[in-house]
């Protein structure tokens, strides 16, 4: 929601902090009114700090009864202050603007001498039954102090809900609005309401790391400014004038310095992010912009030739005169230029700007940009309102995680007591902090804190010192800051039709400061070996192993045995959502096994515990929803700790045959066992065993696994193995012609046609868009986006299956790769030979790429 009407903000504790952020809101946003509770000024505070340009300070009347205030507003001159619907005992400030009135209210516990909670809601009850009398227009926001949604069946509740249907109002705030640390706990709660009977009134929250309220923006349709709010605007950062060094002088300017006193992380932890963000403010302010018509390529020379035209069309349909009608098409012609010339210069400046730009653009022409304009359908009518779909998305993501949990029984295991003393080895120092800035990813994608990975990485000079000492407070603590346990979900379509949830995936953003310091945990716990820690069989997620080694290492046992005249039954687990039900205290115990440090252990299960996350979609938020098991996707640290979860697994399958073989990336397992051809039926039923105590292994985990998305194969072309079937339960599974490797298809005879023939599919899909882009980029870009997106595609895996391909297999692929050369060379009457277009490309024949990457596996 740009510049909206009025915004609400519990800052929490006190405001001086918080100026410079209010400062922002009301220079970029310029509400009309601006209410910030828990202000808590006092009676002989100098005011000259609270005063802004073109602003009207105001404060509710308890400060001469209290001699403190903590409710406070900024106005805009033309709006009236309506003292006479405020009483001096509640914390109330009333103002009206074309005969509507808008009220802020604060309630807290602190009552006067007498009084009780009860009398003290009573008390500001009345005096909003009071107002709600007037019969006019109105809206009411504040923090009430009270959850209508957990307490309907309780007095104040109740009252509330009395007040709104006798008054005949709305509650617009759907979600939680605050949100803190109760007793090692994160609780969330409704208590910011919004109540009003005009229609249109379009609300939005936004999450903030100065207090644990969301600042609460709200816009009315009977405003001029709402009017002018119907344009349509996209809100975007405006990177054009950052840079690393100002960036490095303004966190050096903010940040208040190291206090060795201060031990409290979530204090710590917002002094560094509000002087990054107060920097970023400056230097990468948010703006919105406003498209003119269907066309993105609009420039100044464009607007004024297309106004030439239209002024040219309208004279030659008066005058029909010859003159005229070439001097338009003269005009059409040099603004059709113009706007190929300016889309052309879109898309360059796309590409060479930062790799997520790059991407998006390529993506976009390649018709494969992610969706950011999601449209749902729910029972049959089209959800288009971006609140409506996050919070359908919401609903999907938390549902699946609840049911899975509930249909999962897991192993009961008690957390030992965990408090130890900190050994030397386990406190962060400069250096290690550094290393770990060092290998943050550069990107811009955000959590919480809305600090991209970029700035981090350029402040690591300045930042290493007080990360030191925010990591070492929260080793000593044993506490995660509650900001950095708060995802931002985005949903990424993946498959099927796009207007169903149940289509998307999510992915995580999180807090750029939590991955360094999750960098800085594993490398902590890498002080064992990753054999000893995830197990000789798990290739991902460990240096020197990728899909490819997997591969490698699956392709070499099939063919040894094949080689060996024997068959190879295998199968492959499906599991569900595999990292969303990882149960902490299970991961506790096999921690707690590898002998890791208690001190240790005591962070990682404090970094999984009491998480919740909200799902984005454009500007708006659904509501928060706690995640009581999983490991985060989106994390450093996750995928290390789902490895250490599942380390255990050939442990498990050995234990029922010696010479079976395990091979997993992540939360893909592939187990296979050989036989000789005659005793193929009891290998079938051995590999049946190995899957039900594989399935009972993973329930006991608490892990979902899928007999019927389960694939089963048999190497060995022979008429008993194409006939095999194995019992998996209540499903029963024929053996397949090929089986799907970690992307890669394995045939029953290693032939390896599959393959091919998936590759050339696969190719033949992104020639079009290729085409596309083959007269607008230069040949060195082009080039690039030839590597990206159809090379990576043509090689992917060569190392495992290039080596046995049939000559005529590798032919396909190679004229494959030579349509896509012609073009990128403009050879569309075949005149060059295909030595000739490798040298003009400066690309490698197929034959060159595949001894490239078997030398390079080598």
């Amino acid at each position: 929601m740009s510049n909206p009407n009025f915004i609400y903000w519990n800052c929490g504790a006190g405001i001086i902090k918080k100026l410079d952020t209010i400062r922002w809101h009301l220079n970029n946003d310029k509400p009309d009114i601006f209410f910030i509770a828990e202000a808590d000024i006092i009676n002989d505070r100098n005011l000259g700090i609270f005063q802004f340009p073109n602003y009207i300070f105001h404060q509710a009347g308890t400060l001469q009864l209290k001699n403190k205030c903590r409710l406070i507003a900024w106005c805009r001159p033309k709006i009236t202050r309506r003292h006479d619907l405020e009483t001096p005992e509640n914390e109330i400030l009333a103002f009206e603007n074309n005969g509507q009135l808008i009220i802020g209210i604060y309630r807290h516990f602190k009552c006067f001498q007498g009084e009780t909670i009860r009398s003290n809601f009573d008390r500001l009850m009345l005096n909003l039954e009071e107002i709600s009398s007037q019969q006019k227009e109105m809206i009411i926001i504040g923090d009430f102090n009270v959850d209508p949604t957990r307490d309907m069946g309780n007095y104040f509740g109740s009252r509330l809900e009395n007040w709104k249907n006798d008054c005949d109002l709305d509650q617009l705030i759907q979600n939680d609005t605050r949100t803190r640390m109760v007793d090692g706990k994160i609780q969330s709660s409704r208590i910011d309401l919004v109540y009003t009977n005009i229609v249109g009134v379009k609300t939005e929250t936004e999450m903030t790391t100065l207090s644990d309220h969301q600042i609460i923006s709200f816009s009315l349709l009977g405003f001029e400014k709402q009017r002018a709010n119907n344009k349509k605007g996209t809100a975007y950062l405006d990177w054009r004038k950052y840079s690393g060094a100002k960036m490095i002088e303004l966190f050096v300017e903010f940040f208040s310095g190291i206090d060795i006193h201060l031990h409290d992380v979530n204090e710590i932890n917002d002094r560094i992010t509000t002087a990054i963000c107060l920097g970023l403010n400056e230097i990468v302010p948010k703006r919105t912009a406003n498209l003119t018509g269907k066309n993105p390529v609009i420039n100044g020379k464009i607007r004024n030739l297309r106004n030439k035209k239209s002024r040219l069309h309208k004279k030659w349909k008066q005058s029909g005169d010859l003159q005229d009608y070439q001097n338009l098409r003269k005009v059409s012609n040099a603004l059709n230029y113009e706007v190929k010339q300016e889309r052309k210069k879109t898309i360059m400046h796309g590409i060479n700007a930062d790799p997520k730009a790059y991407w998006k653009t390529i993506n976009t022409i390649m018709g494969k940009n992610i969706i950011e304009d999601i449209k749902l359908a729910n029972n049959g009518v089209e959800l288009s309102d971006h609140f409506e779909i996050a919070n359908s998305f919401a609903q999907f993501f938390k549902n699946k995680v609840d049911e899975l949990e509930q249909n999962s029984k897991c192993e009961d295991y008690e957390i030992p007591d965990l408090n130890d003393w900190v050994s030397e080895d386990m406190f962060f120092n400069e250096l290690e902090v550094e290393e770990a800035l060092q290998r943050l990813k550069p990107s811009k994608a955000m959590g919480l804190d809305e600090i991209p990975g970029l700035v981090i990485k350029d402040l690591r000079y300045v930042i290493r010192k007080p990360l030191c000492w925010l990591f070492n407070n929260i080793m000593t603590t044993g506490v995660i800051p509650k900001a950095w346990k708060v995802s931002k979900i985005i949903p990424i379509h993946k498959k099927g039709a796009k207007d169903l949830v149940n289509n998307y995936r999510p992915v995580s953003n999180i807090s750029s400061l939590s991955k360094v310091f999750e960098r800085g945990i594993i490398n902590k716990l890498r002080h064992k070996s990753d054999d000893e820690l995830f197990g000789t069989h798990q290739h991902a997620f460990r240096q020197g192993s990728s899909t490819i080694t997997a591969g490698l290492v699956f392709q070499d046992f099939v063919a040894r045995e094949l080689d060996q005249k024997k068959l190879v039954l295998a199968y492959s687990a499906d599991l569900t959502a595999a990292f969303d039900v990882l149960r902490p205290n299970l991961l506790v115990k096999n921690l707690l096994s590898l002998s890791v440090n208690k001190a240790l252990v005591r962070i990682i299960y404090n970094f999984l515990c009491d998480r919740s996350a909200f799902v984005q979609i454009g500007n708006k938020t659904s509501y928060n929803w706690t995640l009581p098991i999983g490991c985060v996707q989106g994390s450093v640290l996750g995928p290390v700790l789902f490895n250490i979860y599942m380390r255990k697994l050939p442990k498990m399958v050995t234990a029922i045959e010696k010479d079976s073989f395990v091979m997993a990336y992540a939360d893909d397992s592939y187990i296979a066992l050989s036989c000789d051809k005659l005793n193929i039926k009891n290998a079938s039923v051995s590999l049946a065993n190995i899957f039900n105590m594989h399935k009972h292994w993973l329930d006991q985990l608490g892990m979902i696994c899928n007999p019927s998305k389960t694939e089963f194969i048999v190497f060995g072309n022979t008429e008993d193995a194409r006939k095999v079937r194995i019992n998996l339960g209540d499903t029963r599974l024929e053996s397949l012609n090929a089986m799907k490797v970690l992307g890669i298809m394995f045939d029953a005879n290693l032939t390896w046609k599959a393959q091919i023939h998936k590759i050339l599919s696969k190719c033949s899909s992104v020639s079009y868009s290729l085409r596309l882009l083959n007269r607008i980029l230069p040949r060195n870009l082009h080039k690039q986006v030839i590597y990206s997106h159809f090379i990576s595609h043509l090689m992917y895996g060569s190392p495992i299956w290039a080596g046995s391909v049939a000559k005529k297999e590798l032919g396909k692929l190679s004229s494959s790769l030579n349509k896509t050369l012609r073009q990128h060379c403009f050879d569309f009457s075949r005149s060059e030979s295909n030595s000739e277009l490798y040298l003009e490309s400066r690309i490698r024949s197929l034959k060159s790429q595949i001894l490239i990457q078997d030398a390079k596996f080598l």
